[in-house]
């Protein structure tokens, strides 16, 4: 997953968001475009909430969105992706970015259980 989140990191583009390009602030435009009562409960929790907003394509990030740029790349970076098809390799490609930056941003917090 590390190679996966350097490549990510590689991606931000929130200059004309006025921010810097930090993975923590990439979740913070998730937070203020798409995070609410409704998406969390309709996406059964805050991580898919995440996985679907990333599948939306943000404008923060340039990343590959279509299975012939994705496939290759999950084999690029060491994911053992062998047994699975197109479809399952773009859903793992976007559930792990969006753990990536849900850990990124909570690394340093507290949650309260």
């Amino acid at each position: 997953m590390k190679e996966l989140k350097e490549f990510l990191q590689s991606r931000i583009t929130l200059e004309g968001h006025g921010k810097e390009n930090t993975l923590k602030n990439v979740y913070e435009t998730f937070e203020k475009e798409f995070l609410c009562p409704y998406e969390v409960k309709r996406n059964r929790g805050v991580l898919n909430t995440l996985t679907v907003w990333l599948m939306g394509l943000p404008s923060c990030l340039n990343i590959p969105y279509k299975h012939a740029n994705i496939t290759p790349l999950m084999y690029a970076l060491g994911y053992e992706v062998k047994h699975l098809d197109d479809a399952s390799i773009s859903r793992l490609y976007f559930r792990q970015m969006a753990i990536i930056l849900f850990e990124s941003y909570y690394e340093n917090k507290q949650i309260l259980a």
